[in-house]
């Protein structure tokens, strides 16, 4: 009768077949390790199989020639069959998959799905007689987070030989297997379930889109990364109303394309209606505000602590500032508004880049006009208001140098310095009345602002543009253009006959006097 033998070689985890033709004294040898001639590798575990795997290999034994034992070496071994091995002692043992088991050669596992993964080896553990497997210290990675924990729990290995991503009992999200180098409190844990990669385990994220009007109940899901407004308020291009932003793990019901158009902190802040106060001559910054000026869509308006600007007023929805802003009178349209009853003395300046005509009424309500040419400023003119050309798409420059007398401008004072002008600068009365009027005015607004919360409507560059201008005026004041700088007198000069600290009236004596310097006059 024939037999089959399958020999396990324990030092290179090879495995060879032979029957009785080709290894006649392997009867004699089952179950145990003996030298071979025959092969390169010396010794092998003998034992008996029923399913050999050709071709077959001719064996000749030396059995006075003495085998070392093989190290025992944990081998955990994944799939679903059946598993032959040689323990510790030379016994063969046989175990269903998955295990992990102790064994003196490279398992025959047999089965669907296996997979071998060598670890340690084996030790007995204190006071044991059996070899098994050391305890393996684990590290976990979060997918997401990359947070790391370890843990020493042994029924990661199976996973971990897999390359599984897995799910665990105590903590949330999914987690990368690898062998840590040093174990640092380590955590039991428990599988739950595994996957093939992090991008299979962690669930799809979409968002939910509930409306803020509590009466109605409408819900908007959708996959578009919405990432950057979770938990704000948003309102939407392709829907009406306003919406709270929150996660939805799953698969959406119903997904749409959303397209977020403006986003709030608070339900009440999107559905506040907002305004923006709109300078009627296009030259002070627009004011966007919650305040409800509704009454005043159709009106022309000005407004406190900005009089002598005009405005109309739209609903936007543009969500810059919320500025608080006080109605002070109403009128028809922008050209009333802009028409004053008092006239005043103007100039005007053409800041485009071609010659121009203006108009403006004077103080008959007579309509005249002018020319300049680019970049020009006109003299003065007692008027009541300027009009420009119809298609004039620029700022509208032009100046209020206060109320005509005797429907005329009032002629210029004489500028008398007061020498050496500390309080004066050197310059013309109107350049520093204008730059102190201007800058008094700004920072009397600003000092209102701070101590009431009034935000004014001017812009925060022209106190600070203003500042400066005044700071240049007020260092210009301190000059007298009297003063005269003579060349310094070195009061300790050889032709004295005297060394330093001289005294001129007496060549006897070294003894300072005069202090030299500059205008230094001894």
């Amino acid at each position: 009768m024939q037999t089959y033998y399958k020999l396990y070689n324990c030092f290179n985890d090879e495995v060879i077949y032979t029957d009785t033709t080709n290894c006649p004294q392997c009867n004699l040898y089952v179950g145990d390790l003996v030298a071979v001639n025959s092969l390169l590798v010396s010794c092998w575990y003998v034992t008996v199989t029923n399913t050999p795997i050709f071709p077959l290999t001719p064996v000749v034994f030396n059995g006075e020639y003495p085998c070392v034992p093989c190290v025992t070496k944990c081998y955990t071994i994944t799939g679903i069959g059946n598993v032959t091995y040689i323990d510790h002692f030379g016994n063969i043992k046989y175990d269903t998959t998955p295990t992990r088991i102790c064994s003196s050669s490279y398992p025959d596992a047999v089965g669907v799905d296996i997979i071998i993964t060598i670890g340690l080896p084996c030790v007995i553990p204190p006071n044991g007689k059996i070899y098994e497997c050391q305890d393996v210290c684990y590290e976990l990675i979060n997918c997401v987070t990359r947070e790391i924990i370890q843990s020493n729990s042994q029924e990661l290995a199976f996973s971990y030989s897999l390359g599984e991503i897995v799910t665990l009992a105590e903590f949330p999200g999914c987690w990368e297997i690898t062998i840590a180098r040093l174990c640092i409190s380590p955590i039991p844990v428990t599988v739950l379930t595994t996957f093939t990669d992090c991008t299979d385990c962690i669930p799809v994220i979409n968002y939910k889109l509930e409306s803020c009007d509590p009466a109605d109940s409408f819900i908007l899901f959708t996959s578009e990364d919405l990432s950057a407004y979770l938990n704000k308020i948003v309102t939407l291009d392709e829907y009406e109303g306003c919406f709270y932003v929150s996660i939805y793990i799953g698969d959406v019901p119903s997904p749409v394309i959303v397209t977020v158009s403006i986003a709030y902190d608070t339900c009440q802040e999107c559905a506040a209606t907002r305004y923006a106060v709109i300078d009627c001559a296009g030259i002070a910054p627009t004011v966007y505000t919650t305040t409800d000026l509704s009454a005043y869509l159709t009106s022309i308006i000005k407004i406190k602590f900005c009089a002598d600007t005009c405005y109309y007023v739209e609903e936007t929805d543009i969500n810059t500032s919320d500025e608080l802003v006080i109605v002070d009178t109403v009128y028809l349209s922008c050209e009333i508004c802009l028409t004053n009853t008092v006239c005043f003395c103007s100039t005007i300046t053409n800041n485009s880049t071609a010659t121009a005509v203006f108009s403006f009424e004077d103080c008959d309500n007579v309509i005249k006009s002018i020319t300049l040419a680019a970049g020009a400023t006109s003299v003065k003119f007692c008027v009541l208001r300027w009009i420009y050309p119809l298609d004039w798409d620029l700022p509208e420059i032009y100046t209020d140098n206060g109320p005509c007398v005797d429907n005329g401008c009032p002629s210029d004072v004489p500028f008398k310095s007061i020498r050496p002008g500390y309080n004066s600068p050197a310059c013309s009365t109107e350049y520093y009345e204008r730059i102190a009027c201007s800058y008094s005015q700004v920072l009397y607004k600003d000092v209102i602002s701070q101590r009431y919360g009034i935000a004014p409507c001017c812009p925060e560059d022209d106190l600070y543009r203003l500042d400066i201008k005044f700071q240049l005026l007020e260092l210009q004041a301190i000059l007298n253009p009297d003063y005269v700088c003579r060349p310094f007198q070195d009061c300790c000069s050889h032709d004295t006959g005297c060394g330093c600290g001289c005294n001129t009236h007496n060549t006897h004596s070294c003894q300072q006097t005069i202090n030299c310097g500059c205008g230094c006059n001894s």
